[in-house]
């Protein structure tokens, strides 16, 4: 999205599909960015680890590519939607996992 001044109070945004809007004022929020390399207990295990935007790439049962490690939380919004963001994912996500270790 391109943002462009139009006045004093209007803002036009032109959007990815051509279209253009015309606002009153513009909230940029991006939220929060995973960042696995700031996670002090990963250091030694990071470079086997593949990384996507900060993400864990994971497989269906939430395994890193570093074979038995298990990343769950706000690792697996990339992946899993924003619901394993959230406490409420937490038995959903150690269902996929124990399931996933168990074979």
């Amino acid at each position: 999205m391109v943002a462009t001044a139009v006045s004093e109070h209007d803002v036009r945004l032109a959007l990815s599909d051509g279209k253009t809007l015309t606002a009153d004022h513009v909230d940029f929020a991006s939220g929060y960015r995973a960042d696995l390399a700031r996670v002090p207990y990963l250091d030694g295990v990071l470079d086997r680890v593949a990384v996507t935007w900060g993400f864990p790439a994971l497989t269906e049962g939430l395994e890193t590519s570093l074979a038995g490690l298990y990343l769950t939380g706000f690792a697996a919004t990339r992946d899993f939607g924003p619901f394993y963001g959230f406490t409420k994912g937490c038995p959903s996500a150690a269902h996929l996992a124990i399931t996933d270790m168990l074979g």
